[in-house]
Formats: structure tokens, C-alpha cells, sequence
């Protein structure tokens, strides 16, 4: 997301800055100020936006909202990719347990509230949407690695039967939520049986 806002400056959007009070509002933590109670003409102030051909933003609310809206849209894919290699990490932790590093969120949420200035970006925002962003993908992940099935393989299942007892050559699938076997015999149809610990004499 970072690189999304440098890549605004790069195609020609320039904030605008003052030297006023309101730029202490992009560090964290932000100054102590009491509430204004002024009742203001809009639009007020300067605009604090200008595009690279000298025009600058925004004339109406309704102007602002569009460019939010847009910008939105951008971070839904952004975020989407994002979380596209949040599930691909899961692949490397085996277990539960091993998806929450605090070390690794305090390192990324840090790294954004350092990189903020550099782009113009209230530390406070960076701060509070990376503890949201990696917090949530926390519960992700531990989503992804509890829902993930267990795959384990058999080349061979003795079945008991009252007169006798059967081979048959087949691979299974235990199913974390109901703990159920599926097999395929060679001579027989798909047959669905329920699992126990230890059942066949063989172990879980």
C-alpha cells in the first residue's frame, strides 16, 4: 500500500504542505488540541492538493468521494494480493500455533508507521490500519490452517468381515469435522465407513 500512494506522487499528485499547527497532525502521537468549536464557511481553507498541470482538487465533497471511491477500489486489489500470500504462508507453519508471530506484526506495522512520512501518510493511520490489517490476517491464516484437510495415505486397508478378511488397495481421507474414511476398493464399490482410533489395527 505503500507503494500505491508513492506511485500517486510519481504520476503527478502533490500534497500540498503548510507549516501550520495541523502538520504536527501527521505524527504519532498527535498533538493535544481542543476541539474547535468554529462554525466555518465551506469550502475553507486552501486546497492542499495540486495535480502536476497546476489544477488542483477538490471543488465539491462530491468530487472528493470519487477520488476516494477509486482509490478504494485500488486497495480492495491491493488487499487481495495481499492476502492472496497471507494464505500461501500458512503453507509454512505447521500448526496452529506457529501463525501468530508478535515479532514479525510489531516489525510490519512499525515499518509502516516509520515509512509514513516519506509519503505523506498520517502515522496514525498507517498505524491503526496495519494493526487492523495484520491482526486480521492473523484470524485468516488460523482460518486457513484449521479448515485445511488432512491428507494421509495407506497402500493397504484390512477390512474385517464375519467369514473372512479382505485386501484391498486404496488411499484415504480423514475429514477433520466429522473424523470420516473414504475409500476405494479395487473389486468393490466406493464405500464410506466411520473412522475410530486405532480401528483396522491401524494407528491414526
Amino acid at each position: 500500500m505503500l507503494g500505491f500512494l508513492v506511485a500517486l506522487q510519481i504520476i503527478g499528485l502533490v500534497v500540498a504542505s503548510s507549516s501550520d499547527l495541523s502538520d504536527k497532525c501527521y505524527f504519532d502521537p498527535l498533538p493535544c488540541i481542543p476541539p474547535s468549536t468554529d462554525n466555518r464557511t465551506i469550502p475553507w481553507g486552501e486546497p492542499t492538493i495540486q495535480y502536476a498541470n497546476g489544477t488542483t482538487c477538490c471543488s465539491s465533497l462530491d468530487e472528493v468521494r470519487a477520488q476516494l471511491d477509486t482509490i478504494d477500489a485500488q486497495l480492495l486489489q491491493l488487499l487481495s494480493t495481499r492476502a492472496s500470500y497471507v494464505r500461501e504462508a500458512t503453507r509454512f507453519k505447521a500448526t496452529s500455533a506457529d501463525v501468530n508471530d508478535p515479532s514479525r506484526n510489531q516489525q510490519v506495522i512499525q515499518g509502516a508507521v516509520d515509512a509514513a512520512p516519506s509519503v505523506h501518510l498520517p502515522q496514525i493511520v498507517a498505524k491503526m490500519v496495519y494493526e487492523g490489517l495484520v491482526n486480521s490476517s492473523v484470524l485468516f491464516e488460523e482460518c486457513i490452517v484449521s479448515a485445511a484437510p488432512i491428507f494421509r495415505s495407506y497402500p493397504f486397508l484390512i477390512v474385517r468381515k464375519v467369514q473372512h478378511i479382505r485386501l484391498f488397495q486404496r488411499c484415504w481421507k480423514i475429514k477433520p469435522d466429522e473424523l470420516s474414511v473414504w475409500y476405494l476398493c479395487r473389486c468393490a464399490r466406493p464405500r464410506r465407513i466411520r473412522w475410530s482410533p486405532g480401528a483396522f489395527g491401524i494407528a491414526s
